[in-house]
């Protein structure tokens, strides 16, 4: 009795999460939730999670202790997918809405049930036997791994346009590049580049004016086309006056005109950090 109470449950609740999540999916397409690589990210949870119930619930009537496993692991699962890929790890600093509830209204309520599953099915089950809920349970798992294979791919493909390079080259030396991915923190992404300009801006002693070297930052922007932007550096007569030029703008065009190399190192950061965050978003 108390297997099939559960049954019930986990059918009536599947076919809500259906209505549901098809609802929400006609509201949230209208605000871009469904776009480029977010599709297959958010299929993904929705597989795992909410839209397992139903499949679970069929399957339950020929093997609960399948059913009840499937239902566990999808909860345990989903969640994790939702904090770690949707959310990057941030997800209890979110709205209330945005991490807390998908675990409390979905992920919660199938591990309940797949715990239900497992207790009851300790006997032979009492519901007649189905080949229906099997096949419907074997075609949700093959459709939720082709989602996630297409989500791991849209994840790489995302990776590999948010990566810039910054290739520094002293005067004299060998040059030296550092990659960045343009989702980062800007306080991350600030550190990595003074770090990579550091020996560039510095000074050499010498006569002057001197040439100090040039660093050159590469990527794609939100169109995908990409970009490749080369800075030079110089040390005028006036002691400590750095100048960079960009070379995407006439030769005779300062970019840059600062009084020490600190100020330097601090403007050129301002400058890439600006121009690698505007091109993520913008395409040339």
């Amino acid at each position: 009795m108390v297997q099939k109470t559960l049954v019930a449950i986990c059918r009536v609740l599947g076919v809500l999460a259906v209505v549901a999540t098809g609802a929400w999916a006609w509201f949230a397409s209208g605000f871009g939730a469904f776009h480029g690589a977010e599709a297959p990210r958010i299929l993904a949870f929705l597989m795992m999670g909410p839209l397992a119930l139903l499949p679970a619930g069929m399957l339950a009537a020929s093997r609960p202790r399948w059913a009840g496993g499937g239902l566990i692991v999808g909860a345990f699962a989903s969640g994790a997918w939702l904090l770690s890929v949707l959310h990057d790890f941030e997800g209890w600093h979110l709205p209330f809405w945005e991490a807390q509830v998908p675990l409390a209204v979905a992920c919660l309520p199938m591990a309940l049930l797949g715990a239900g599953l497992l207790v009851t099915s300790a006997g032979k089950s009492s519901l007649p036997k189905s080949r229906l809920g099997t096949r419907w349970a074997l075609g949700h798992v093959l459709a939720t791994l082709l989602i996630l294979l297409w989500a791991a791919i849209a994840i790489q493909s995302l990776a590999l346009k948010n990566r810039w390079t910054l290739t520094v080259t002293p005067a004299g030396g060998a040059a030296r590049s550092v990659r960045m991915d343009a989702r980062s923190h800007q306080v991350e992404l600030d550190r990595i580049i003074s770090a990579a300009l550091a020996p560039l801006l510095k000074d050499p002693g010498g006569a002057r004016p001197l040439y100090l070297g040039r660093y050159e930052v590469a990527g794609f922007d939100a169109g995908g086309r990409e970009i490749r932007v080369t800075h030079e550096c110089r040390l005028e007569a006036e002691r400590g006056h750095v100048t960079i030029r960009r070379s995407d703008q006439p030769k005779e065009q300062v970019f840059i005109d600062a009084d020490s190399f600190w100020n330097a190192n601090l403007m050129a950061v301002q400058n890439l950090d600006s121009f690698i965050s505007l091109n993520r978003f913008s395409p040339r």
